[in-house]
C-alpha cells in the first residue's frame, strides 16, 4: 500500500469527501453502460486496498456544481451514485459518459470535484454562484490537501474553463484543457461512443 497516497486519500476524504471523488468506477454490467455505477465499497480501504494504487493526484477534473442528489451519501459520491439516491436517468446515464471516456486511459484514477459545492443542480444555467473568490479559496485549500503539484486541470464545459481560466494563478496548474461537458449530446456526443471520440480528440489521445 502507498503509505504517501494513503495519507493523502485519508485527509481528503475527512476534509472534501462529502464534495468530491476519484475517477475510478465499478465495471458496467455488459452493455449497460449506466449500470454499477455506485460508489458503495469502492473507496473502501478495508476491503479494497488497491484502490491507491489506481489513484492520481496530479490530474483534476473539475464540474461547475453537484448533479447528484443528497441524500445521507457515502464519501465520494460525486460524479458517481449510491444505494438510495433518487437520481433520474438522464443524470446517471451522463455521469456513465465520464466513465466511459476515461477508463484505462492515462486519465483514469484522477481527482474529480466541482468549483461550486454543496449546490445540487442538474442544469448549471440555473446556478447562481454567490462568491466566487470564496470558492476558488476553497479550491486552492483542495489542492492543497491533494499535494498536487502544478497538476493537469480538465474543465468540463466551456462555463467551467471560463471560470478556471479567470480565477486560477499561474502556479495552480501546468496545463488547463476545456473538454465537452458530458451532458451535451450535440456534436456527435449523444452517445458514450460518440463522447469517448471528442474528449480522445480533445485531450490528444491516439
Amino acid at each position: 500500500m502507498n503509505k504517501d497516497m494513503q495519507a493523502i486519500f485519508e485527509n481528503i476524504k475527512t476534509q472534501y469527501g462529502d464534495v468530491a471523488s476519484w475517477a475510478v468506477w465499478k465495471t458496467p454490467s455488459g452493455n449497460n453502460f449506466a449500470s454499477n455505477m455506485e460508489v458503495d465499497g469502492l473507496f473502501d480501504l478495508d476491503t479494497n486496498p488497491n484502490i491507491l494504487d489506481q489513484l492520481n493526484n496530479n490530474i483534476i477534473m473539475v464540474g461547475y456544481n453537484f448533479s447528484i442528489p443528497l441524500d445521507n451519501p457515502p464519501k465520494f459520491h460525486n460524479f458517481h451514485t449510491y444505494n438510495g439516491a433518487n437520481i433520474n436517468h438522464t443524470t446517471l446515464r451522463n455521469a456513465s459518459k465520464i466513465r466511459y471516456a476515461f477508463s484505462n486511459t492515462p486519465y483514469g484514477g484522477a481527482y474529480m470535484t466541482d468549483i461550486i459545492k454543496n449546490y445540487v443542480e442538474s442544469k448549471s444555467e440555473k446556478v447562481a454562484p454567490s462568491n466566487l473568490d470564496a470558492d476558488f479559496a476553497t479550491f486552492r485549500k483542495e489542492l492543497e490537501t491533494l499535494q498536487a503539484d502544478k497538476p493537469v486541470i480538465i474543465a468540463f464545459g466551456s462555463i467551467v474553463y471560463a471560470l478556471l481560466k479567470e480565477h486560477l494563478k499561474p502556479n495552480d496548474c501546468s496545463e488547463l484543457i476545456r473538454v465537452t461537458h458530458y451532458s451535451h449530446y450535440g456534436d456527435g456526443c449523444a452517445t458514450h461512443e460518440g463522447y469517448r471520440r471528442k474528449v480522445f480528440n480533445q485531450l490528444k489521445i491516439a
